[in-house]
């Protein structure tokens, strides 16, 4: 879950019942934290943790996880990616600069969890994104009451923000031409 769109309560009780009816517990047994953060958090209190890979379309193998429960297993964290699985698409010539030029959206280079760090997001990286994309990625912010309306103003805003971009980019010129600007050779003075 992102930090700043909480959920409503009703869908909290409504999953609580479902998971537990699922997997044969009690609805007392499980347990909603604020986030993936949080539960890693409380994983880190002497468990011992097991970490599934995921698909390049964020879901876990439900075969693998089966397999991995045990029978002291006390607690199943499923971190959702949310959004950051949306949409992803090849922007690196871009950078931090979009992020300066969408100040009307709730827009950030990475979750609250990595803010301090300069690693790329797990969750791309996790779903076969190379390092470099990682870095560049975008994660917008929707909450419970964000329209339809707002989300198209939102792609609106982005996209012309992009074309401003590359049209004062020389990088995205050299690109348009079919230069790999990865494969550049940078002096420095």
């Amino acid at each position: 879950m992102q930090a700043t769109t909480p959920v409503d309560p009703r869908v909290l009780e409504t999953a609580r019942s479902q998971i537990s009816d699922l997997i044969g517990a009690s609805p007392k047994e499980i347990i909603f934290t604020s986030g993936a953060t949080e539960s890693n958090n409380l994983q880190q209190e002497g468990f011992e943790i097991t970490y599934l890979p995921v698909g390049s379309d964020g879901l876990v193998n439900l075969d693998e996880l089966r397999a991995a429960i045990r029978p002291d297993t006390g607690l199943i964290s499923v971190m959702t990616v949310n959004n950051e699985i949306g949409v992803i698409q090849p922007m690196e010539e871009i950078g931090e600069s979009l992020l300066m030029g969408l100040k009307e959206v709730a827009v950030s280079s990475g979750s609250a969890c990595t803010s301090a760090s300069l690693e790329p997001s797990y969750v791309l990286r996790a779903l076969g994104v190379d390092e470099d994309m990682a870095h560049t990625s975008i994660r917008f912010g929707l909450g419970r009451f964000t329209t339809e309306a707002e989300v198209d103003r939102a792609v609106d805003l982005t996209v012309k923000q992009v074309e401003k971009l590359r049209e004062m980019s020389p990088l995205y010129e050299m690109v348009k031409e079919g230069i790999d600007i990865k494969q550049i050779q940078w002096s420095q003075h």
